[in-house]
């Protein structure tokens, strides 16, 4: 998830669903910026939402999805 707005917002609940259903192996969720942050902390805490990597830009965004890929 990018930092946006309400558009984005409803793409990461959409795909916070998805990780509920299918189980946290089958599709990691990376929300870019800080702007995310609080609301991710409180819906983790009262919903227990699966797990979702924040972190700081797009590089890092990449970085962390390269990683998850292991060596080509």
């Amino acid at each position: 998830a990018m930092p946006g707005a309400l558009g984005t917002l409803t793409e990461l609940v959409v795909a916070w669903n998805e990780l509920h259903l299918l189980g946290p192996d089958h599709l990691p969720i990376c929300a870019v910026g800080d702007g995310w942050a609080e609301f991710v902390g409180r819906y983790a805490e009262r919903l227990g939402a699966p797990p979702l990597t924040m972190v700081d830009t797009t590089a890092d965004a990449i970085r962390w999805l390269t990683h998850l890929q292991g060596p080509q």
